[in-house]
């Protein structure tokens, strides 16, 4: 590997404070500083870093450093830039010694890494020194001249600031860790996974009766002038409801006030598996409710009249039924409670609930489907399964919370007596 090339000064070295040519670019010399570690995964940045960025091999390289005074709110600190050609002779070696495709950032990715000063009105850098072994950053910086408006006017009075003050927002956003544009884009996936959690506890509660599916194409009776003002009040409430924008308190002494929307069967599984090896299966529990029992049948305090509907079956695999886990959880296969159901018993016979509309139900819902698939048994094969739902996503929509919980807490904010967790 070659070592780093020292790009040397211009014969003609300018003078401090000189202005660049309008058709100079510019890359925020603390963008370039970051850029290996803000657009490439760990392995390739350490790659980079080591060959050309850390133990001061960047500075080494010699830079012609120009300032410009940023002119924000937010902000008093001048930029320190360096050429793009610079930055462009830094890529290029990386390419040659390392083998690798690098260019500058796209602008929809990083605006302000790659800066053009040729808009009419536009303040222009201006020639600081040359950074390298003898010249630290520190030392530059302190030689940048406090800003002063040329021939008594004031930069920001133009109306090219606005464009200006863009530009050097951009530019100062290069210059952190994380671009402007991965934030916004976390900010909107945040967004849209709580967005979700809520559309999938309003399903869930239609599915329980305890919310009105909402009727699409229905038209506002307010702005309808041909309803008496004597029917007004009553239409308003049923049109309310069937949107969903107001809904009534519900009563647990009383049923269900809704229909039970596609009067599912709701079926949850929980799978164990050996902490060592391979993680081979040990137990599978499977509890459902049907909806058709809760017909009539009034929740009760904490919903426990209907929670005596549940019906529930625990599995224990023949294989692996010697295992027991110790070491990172404590196992408990063998207290299974009577009160839930049967331990090794058969499954109902019927067939009646395959041909129901199912709900599958379970905490962190994906790992028992991922276990299960394991089994060689795959649920997104069920032709009348509508969907899954997490405990764990409904509870971060109640509680407006990013993280999940884990069922035991969740089970004492519910006020719920929970043991032996580690019981499928």
């Amino acid at each position: 590997m070659s070592p780093p090339k020292a790009i040397s000064a211009s014969p003609a070295e300018p003078y401090i404070g000189q202005e660049a040519s309008k058709d100079s670019k510019f890359c925020p010399f603390a963008a370039v500083n970051k850029w290996p570690y803000k657009f490439f995964q760990h392995a390739y940045s350490e790659k980079i870093s080591k060959a050309f960025f850390a133990g001061g091999k960047l500075r080494m390289r010699g830079w012609t450093l120009y300032y410009i005074h940023a002119l924000l709110d937010t902000s008093n600190k001048p930029l320190i830039l360096v050429p793009s050609f610079e930055v462009q002779a830094l890529f290029d070696d990386i390419k040659k010694d390392l083998r690798l495709l690098v260019d500058f950032p796209s602008a929809e990715k990083e605006p302000g890494f790659l800066l053009s000063f040729a808009e009419e009105g536009s303040p222009l850098p201006r020639y600081l020194g040359r950074l390298d072994r003898e010249h630290g950053l520190d030392e530059m910086a302190a030689k940048i001249p406090a800003y002063a408006p040329e021939f008594g006017t004031d930069t920001r009075d133009d109306r090219s600031f606005a464009a200006f003050k863009r530009k050097m927002e951009d530019a100062v956003q290069a210059t952190k860790q994380k671009s402007k544009m991965q934030k916004d884009r976390k900010n909107k996936e945040r967004i849209g996974l709580k967005q979700g959690w809520c559309e999938e506890m309003k399903r869930a509660q239609c599915y329980l009766g305890i919310r009105p599916r909402m009727t699409p194409g229905m038209k506002d009776p307010g702005s309808d002038p041909s309803i008496p003002p004597r029917e007004l009040e009553s239409a308003l409430w049923n049109y309310n409801l069937s949107q969903c924008i107001d809904l009534p308190d519900i009563d647990l002494s009383e049923p269900a006030p809704f229909a039970f929307h596609n009067n599912v069967v709701f079926i949850c599984v929980d799978v164990e598996a050996y902490e060592k090896m391979d993680r081979p299966i040990t137990e599978i529990g499977i509890s459902s409710l049907d909806t058709n029992d809760l017909a009539g049948l009034s929740p009760g305090e904490a919903g426990k009249a209907w929670m005596k509907k549940i019906r529930s079956r625990h599995f224990r695999i023949k294989e692996t039924g010697h295992l027991h886990n110790s070491e990172y959880v404590t196992g408990c296969a063998d207290r299974f409670e009577p009160e839930f159901g049967q331990s090794d018993g058969k499954a109902d016979e019927d067939g009646s609930a395959s041909k129901r509309q199912l709900i599958l139900v379970g905490h962190d819902i994906n790992m028992d489907i991922s276990y299960l698939r394991q089994l060689g048994y795959d649920v997104s094969n069920l032709s009348n399964l509508i969907e899954a739902l997490d405990t764990a996503n409904l509870y971060r929509a109640w509680k407006h919370q990013q993280n999940p919980s884990k069922l035991g807490s969740i089970l004492v904010d519910l006020d719920l007596v929970g043991w032996n967790l580690h019981n499928a």
